[in-house]
């Protein structure tokens, strides 16, 4: 009964961040829920952050469908969420440090006068 309710529960989140990822790398737009869009030739940086972010929660929901299915118990979905946290915390500083990089590019590139 538990691994049903949680195949119902989860489902859909997978099924919808899988959706938004696929979405945007065919159309080169991530559409943000609470932001504004995103394009992939403008922001390259943010777009690939978002996409890969939306990739990491279907991945993260999907693992813990399995973990659920097979009765793994809750310390287990503790470090798969434990571990999806340091990943995307990890995809946020190398983000971060990416656009970084790019804003003190622009700077030293600006013509001489």
């Amino acid at each position: 009964m538990t691994a049903d309710l949680g195949l119902l529960i989860f489902a859909p989140f997978i099924a919808w961040h899988a959706y938004r990822a696929g979405h945007s790398l065919k159309t080169g737009i991530f559409k943000s829920l609470f932001g504004a869009a995103v394009d992939r030739t403008s922001m390259p940086v943010v777009f690939w952050f978002s996409v890969a972010r939306e990739l990491l929660l279907a991945a993260l929901f999907a693992t813990m469908v399995c973990a659920t299915l097979l009765n793994l118990g809750g310390t287990t979905l503790v470090w798969l969420f434990i571990g999806y946290v340091v990943v995307c915390v990890a995809m946020l500083v190398v983000a971060l440090c990416r656009l970084r990089g790019r804003s003190n590019s622009s700077y030293t590139e600006a013509p001489d006068e």
